[in-house]
């Protein structure tokens, strides 16, 4: 046994984690036109609404439970997997905005599709 740090994190987004991405960026782009910038919403706000998309999530998923009172009882999967899909790519936005809105991530404009240009300062 060594104390090495741990190898550095790949960049590059493992396949899964891609396709959750290009889900999600496909959901936030459907709402372009009609929603304003998520910054302007108080953080609380994206906190509750995060918690209703996590309600509507669960109740997406519970859609696929055949008896949830026997302990025994076989689980199935949710049949509609696109709106599962769908209310788990809203999760995974919500969390996004409330931490963009605090602050947490890379500032951007344009509802997240370009880089915020900073003042450099320059240092001695």
């Amino acid at each position: 046994m060594t104390d090495d740090p741990p190898p550095a994190a790949d960049p590059t987004p493992r396949p899964v984690i891609a396709a959750f991405a290009a889900a999600m960026e496909r959901t936030l782009a459907r709402h372009d036109a009609a929603k304003g910038e998520w910054r302007d919403e108080h953080p609380y706000a994206l906190l509750l609404a995060l918690e209703q998309e996590v309600a509507e999530l669960r109740c997406a998923y519970d859609g696929g439970l055949t008896d949830t009172t026997l302990p025994d009882t076989t689980i199935t999967v949710a049949e509609d997997h696109a709106a599962l899909g769908g209310e788990a790519c809203d999760v995974a936005l919500y969390a996004m905005m409330l931490l963009d809105a605090m602050g947490l991530l890379p500032r951007t404009t344009d509802r997240g599709r370009r880089p915020a240009r900073t003042r450099q300062i320059p240092l001695p």
